[in-house]
């Protein structure tokens, strides 16, 4: 008798790009992840200084760097970022919710 030989399935990657990925405890917990943490850390405290101009000045360009790091250690889609960076630039809203929380861990 001649036995049949199946191919071995391999296991299809699950399709990145949705609205909101979660980004998994190893690679926040890797020195790439550790940095991110950390400049989230700065942006955050960055946003309790009360003057707005100054505030913006500095916090939107550490908040593009942020979203450049993001996309290259973690992987994530471009697209997932996009509702978090525009709460960010609501100001009632940005001071009551911490987006950089939403970007790491939702």
């Amino acid at each position: 008798m001649a036995e049949e030989i199946l191919p071995l399935k391999t296991p299809v990657p699950k399709k990145k790009g949705g609205w909101f990925q979660k980004i998994p405890g190893d690679i926040l917990l890797s020195p790439g992840g550790m940095v991110l943490i950390f400049l989230a850390l700065i942006i955050e405290i960055i946003d309790w200084i009360p003057l707005p101009l100054i505030d913006q000045i500095i916090e939107l360009p550490l908040e593009l760097m942020f979203i450049v790091l993001l996309v290259v250690i973690t992987k994530t889609s471009f697209k997932s970022l996009l509702i978090p960076f525009i709460i960010e630039r609501i100001p009632i809203i940005s001071d009551i919710l911490p987006t950089w929380l939403i970007r790491m861990f939702v």
